[in-house]
């Protein structure tokens, strides 16, 4: 997912108190990409393939769960390695 930042140093709205270019399509993308990854048909997790997965094993993705697009598998990080979620 790809959260935008919000420019909060900008003013939000303008003299004419309609929201700044800045801070509209800032907004924008934000919905977007919610829309996009947290649908009413729930949560999209982000695809990578097996080759990729191997890299991100490290402590900064504790906690993070990933789509591995080469094996149609589920991973969830835990002390920094990447292991398969299995559901039966």
């Amino acid at each position: 997912m790809n959260i935008p930042d919000l420019p909060y140093f900008d003013p939000v709205v303008d003299s004419e108190g309609k929201l700044t270019s800045k801070w509209l399509n800032a907004l924008q993308q934000l919905l977007t990409e919610l829309q996009t990854n947290a649908s009413n048909e729930g949560i999209q997790m982000p695809p990578q393939p097996t080759t990729n997965i191997v890299k991100l094993n490290t402590q900064s993705a504790v906690g993070r769960i990933i789509y591995d697009s080469t094996q149609n598998l589920l991973f969830g990080n835990i002390n920094g390695t990447f292991k398969q979620i299995t559901t039966s």
